[in-house]
């Protein structure tokens, strides 16, 4: 139920993000955070490093459950 695009570094302005899309898998930030939405809160962006993982990729489902939970965050605001 995501746009999803994929890029080394996350998503600051939603001017860099290609439209229509809701969701940045990225990296590049290292241990920095593992979710943040872009300034203008269009673009969550979720660092899928291993980084931030225990040193192991994550799979598509755990992606989607924490996903779901950033969204609904957001929505219950």
């Amino acid at each position: 139920n995501y746009s999803v695009f994929i890029r080394h570094h996350p998503v600051y302005h939603v001017g860099d993000a290609p439209k229509g899309f809701s969701v940045c898998l990225c990296g590049h930030i290292h241990d920095a955070w593992s979710t943040k939405w872009s300034d203008d809160g269009k673009v969550l962006n979720m660092n899928v490093g291993l980084d931030v993982n225990d040193l192991y990729p994550i799979s598509k489902q755990e992606i989607i459950i924490r996903l779901d939970k950033e969204f609904k965050k957001r929505k219950d605001k």
